[in-house]
C-alpha cells in the first residue's frame, strides 16, 4: 500500500492536482544532526539536489521540516518535511531519501498540531472530523458539492449534530486519498 500511496502522491504532483505536499517519517540520522545542531538546513538540503526558497524577510522557506515536541518532550526519531513547491521526480525522490521509513504520504500541509494527533502524541486529544476538514482545504460547500452529499451534512458532523456513515467515509477517503483516514478511523472508533 506505501508504494501505491508513494506513486499516488508523485501522479498528483505532476498532474497539478495539489500544490504541497508533507511527508511522515523516521528521519535519516544525517538530517536529525543537521536540524538539532543548527547547521545551515538549506545548504544541507541543497546538497540532497533538493532546491530551497526563502519566501521572506523571516528565512521562510518553501520547505518545511518538523519534529515534534510535545510539552517539554523532543522527539528525534520522527519528522514530517512539508513542500510548498513544485517538485520533478528527481527532487521527489531526493526527499524520500531523507527518510529511513516513510511513514505516511500526505496530499496537503499539515500544522503540527496535527502531525502530533496523528502520531498519537495527545493522549486525550484524538483526530477529528474538523481537522480533516481543515486538511482537505476546500470550503464545506466544495466538499460536500465533490462527493454528492448535502452542505448541511458536512455542517452537521462538523457540529457534532451527525455521525458520519460508511458511504460519506468511503467518499471522503475516495475523493482525499492520501489524507490520515486510517488514524482519523482508529481515533473516531476508539473515542
Amino acid at each position: 500500500m506505501s508504494i501505491f500511496k508513494k506513486d499516488l502522491l508523485f501522479k498528483m504532483i505532476e498532474e497539478g492536482q495539489i500544490k504541497s505536499f508533507t511527508i511522515l517519517g523516521l528521519p535519516k540520522q544525517e538530517l536529525v544532526e543537521t536540524y538539532f545542531n543548527r547547521k545551515d538546513l538549506i545548504k544541507f538540503l541543497e546538497s540532497k539536489n533538493i532546491k530551497c526558497n526563502i519566501l521572506d524577510e523571516f528565512d521562510r522557506t518553501d520547505i518545511g521540516i518538523y519534529f515534534p515536541s510535545v510539552g517539554k518532550k523532543q522527539y528525534v526519531d520522527v519528522c514530517s518535511i512539508t513542500i510548498n513547491k513544485e517538485v520533478d521526480e528527481g527532487e521527489y525522490n531526493n526527499i524520500l531519501a531523507l527518510f529511513d521509513e516513510v511513514l505516511g504520504y500526505y496530499q496537503t500541509d499539515i500544522p503540527a498540531k496535527i502531525i502530533n494527533k496523528i502520531l498519537g502524541l495527545y493522549k486525550d486529544e484524538p483526530l477529528t472530523f474538523n481537522d480533516m476538514l481543515i486538511l482537505m482545504k476546500d470550503n464545506q460547500s466544495e466538499i460536500a458539492r465533490k462527493i454528492g452529499k448535502s452542505r448541511q451534512l458536512i455542517a452537521d458532523m462538523k457540529s457534532g449534530k451527525a455521525k458520519m456513515g460508511i458511504e460519506t467515509l468511503a467518499l471522503l477517503k475516495k475523493e482525499y486519498p492520501l489524507l490520515p483516514w486510517d488514524e482519523f478511523i482508529e481515533s473516531f472508533v476508539n473515542n
